[in-house]
């Protein structure tokens, strides 16, 4: 049975957050090198057109005792005019189970590694780099029925787009490739997110976000 979801306004109450005074501890050759294989990566699955917002960009999909740590539904959305869209159900826990994020990081940059030694030719690539706050998030299903499924009921972008983990006063920070097909989706998460724990990245670290992408 479809689950009963509630719907969000996407009217952007959205608060700008404090700019940090202190930078990211970022290393510049990793974060580029996973961001350009992130990039390919993603146009790579991009092409796979029969797929849902939930799905296209979750095509890594590790075992955990013998079920994928996603799974896709169809659901409901309780609103006057009821509709349905697709979201996503992790087996465990995210925020709540040790190391999970850690781990799935390690798993995924490693399958796209192979794809920045592959690129002959390093083209320029369309769309924004999301941060998200993992331990700041609330499970309120806002952000996933405003982005169409891309983001999950955790604000949590798909782990194709995963290409950086850092921290900032131990919360942990999670960088995401969006490519532009999915950037007014995205916009539109960050507008109904109550605890401000997704944002563009360069509008929460404009300092780390200009010192990584200027050539």
């Amino acid at each position: 049975m479809p689950v009963l979801r509630q719907a969000f306004s996407v009217a952007c109450n959205h608060k700008a957050t404090d700019i940090p005074t202190q930078m990211l501890n970022i290393d510049l050759e990793i974060f580029r090198r996973n961001l350009l294989s992130t990039q390919i990566y993603c146009e790579q699955q991009l092409t796979n057109t029969d797929k849902n917002c939930a799905s296209i960009l979750r095509s890594i999909n590790p075992d955990n005792e013998g079920e994928k740590m996603f799974k896709f539904s169809l659901y409901e959305v309780a609103v006057p005019n009821p509709f349905y869209t697709f979201g996503t159900t992790w087996k465990l826990d995210p925020i709540n189970t040790p190391n999970i994020i850690e781990e799935l990081f390690k798993k995924q940059i490693k399958i796209k590694q192979t794809k920045y030694y592959e690129a002959k030719n390093r083209k320029t690539f369309k769309g924004n780099i999301l941060a998200f706050k993992v331990d700041e998030t609330l499970v309120d299903g806002a952000a996933s029925v405003s982005t169409n499924g891309l983001l999950d009921d955790f604000n949590c972008p798909p782990i194709d787009t995963w290409l950086y983990l850092t921290q900032e006063d131990n919360i942990r920070i999670l960088l995401a490739w969006i490519p532009i097909q999915f950037v007014n989706f995205v916009n539109n998460g960050i507008c109904v997110n109550p605890e401000n724990c997704i944002d563009w990245f360069k509008v929460s670290y404009p300092a780390d976000f200009t010192k990584l992408m200027e050539e």
